[in-house]
């Protein structure tokens, strides 16, 4: 389960998911995230909009996927609504130890998962 946060606590803390070392919750600053090249799923300016609306009234509440380069995996669309909100943290989960093959197909796995949203 993820620990909270207390108020106390500066927001670019590292929160452990797991006692796997290979996935590290994290705030980051809303520029940090890079666009994956390899991300074929393309979201309609509509879409990003609508997201963008909700963020603004709760946040961003499902954190974003990246690798240890800073390369996004999955979350692309709410990256972009949350510049779009003009959020300045967003919250990601980074994954390291992948291979560049792993990597690629994650980001298949997760855009046919998307595809109906």
């Amino acid at each position: 389960m993820f620990e909270r946060s207390k108020p106390t606590e500066p927001q670019s803390a590292e929160k452990r998911l797991t006692t796997d070392e290979s996935l590290v919750y994290e705030m980051w600053p809303i520029g940090r995230p890079k666009p994956n090249p390899h991300n074929a799923r393309v979201h309609s300016p509509d879409q990003i909009s609508q997201l963008a609306a909700s963020m603004r009234e709760f946040g961003c509440t499902r954190p974003l996927l990246a690798d240890e380069t800073d390369t996004l995996l999955a979350g692309h669309g709410a990256w972009l609504a949350a510049q779009q909100a003009e959020l300045t943290e967003v919250p990601v989960i980074v994954r390291t130890g992948l291979s560049e093959q792993q990597k690629r197909a994650y980001l298949i796995a997760d855009n046919q998962e998307a595809g109906g949203i």
